[in-house]
């Protein structure tokens, strides 16, 4: 009885340890699986930062101009811009931007100008209240500490791998054009037109009627919302994201990096529709900056030559690259004609 009570005692725990083997060999195929194909696959919001972040960090030597902030960076065409690069993703805060510029700043050794696009909505958004993948982002590229312990959870989320956000959509297409069941599609290109749904023969007005239309209905409720949504979680943002872009210029003030903020070129319906009490505010925060450290600050937001033409948009706030084209000239000016 004894020796069958150990035989089958020790049968047991090999079985249990065999188990223990499979689950967590299962595991770390899995996780390798889902990592190789995940970042096969279309890439996201993480990957992208990551991927331009690794691409600045390898030319750090010739990198003298840096883009950073959030989308209103596409304004700029980077490439047309010598030694220029940018390193910015979709809903980024000024938190995000402090913290990415105290990451990349000391090893950056030829840096001259950094260029950060001011929003109507900068001061008064945060992005984890709208998009928590930017926030993962940040933490998946940079690799530091938290901002925050409320982003205990992002930032944990971050050292896994680079899910998808898409359901697994961008993972089974991958592992499908792996297969060579699926073509591989051509790279997308940010539309040369409004929506991309346009060309150069579609009529003015057409086009202008239905970016109107598209700015009342989805473009300025879309950033009312989250404002609202970041004002009701944190009353008090105005004054913590006025603080951080004073530490940002701070910052490369005694780094002896030249600071340009300016706004880009938005459609006329998209001013004229904004909370009055928003856009007031912020040109009042940058007009005290100005005068309180000397930095350069540029709004083009109403510019005649963009806000009217909807031919120079891919939306209601973001140029597309014929405006983008058009409005790096301007850039250029203020940047090499000094």
């Amino acid at each position: 009885m004894g020796n069958s009570s150990t035989s089958g005692s020790k049968d047991a725990s090999r079985f249990f340890v065999r188990a223990g083997l499979f689950v967590l060999l299962g595991g770390i195929v899995c996780y390798s699986l889902v990592s190789f194909v995940g970042r096969s696959g279309t890439p996201q919001t993480g990957s992208d930062l990551r991927l331009s972040i690794h691409d600045i960090l390898s030319h750090a030597p010739q990198v003298e101009v840096l883009g950073v902030g959030n989308s209103h960076n596409v304004a700029v065409d980077f490439e047309q811009l010598d030694n220029a690069f940018p390193a910015w993703t979709g809903a980024s805060d000024l938190f995000e931007v402090e913290y990415l510029l105290h990451a990349m700043v000391p090893r950056l050794p030829n840096l001259h100008v950094v260029l950060i696009p001011i929003s109507y909505f900068s001061f008064r958004t945060e992005s984890r209240f709208e998009r928590t993948s930017t926030r993962t982002a940040y933490y998946r590229a940079i690799g530091g500490f938290p901002l925050n312990l409320g982003d205990t959870f992002l930032w944990l989320r971050a050292q896994g791998p680079d899910l998808p956000t898409d359901h697994g959509k961008g993972i089974v297409l991958a592992a499908l054009r792996f297969l060579g069941l699926v073509a591989v599609p051509e790279s997308e290109e940010v539309p040369e037109t409004l929506f991309g749904q346009f060309d150069a023969t579609t009529d003015t007005k057409v086009m202008s009627e239905a970016l109107i239309a598209y700015t009342e209905t989805d473009g300025v409720p879309a950033h009312f919302a989250w404002q609202r949504k970041t004002l009701e979680a944190r009353p008090d943002i105005v004054r913590h994201t006025t603080a951080a872009i004073e530490h940002v210029i701070q910052t490369l003030q005694e780094s002896r990096i030249r600071l340009v903020f300016y706004t880009p070129p938005y459609f006329f319906r998209y001013t004229e529709l904004y909370d009055r009490d928003t856009v007031e505010e912020m040109h009042t925060i940058m007009a005290d900056l100005v005068e309180k450290y000397g930095i350069e600050y540029y709004d083009y937001s109403g510019d005649p030559d963009f806000a009217n033409d909807p031919r120079l948009f891919m939306d209601d706030d973001h140029l597309n690259k014929a405006g983008a084209r058009l409005f790096t000239e301007r850039v250029r000016g203020l940047l090499f004609t000094e």
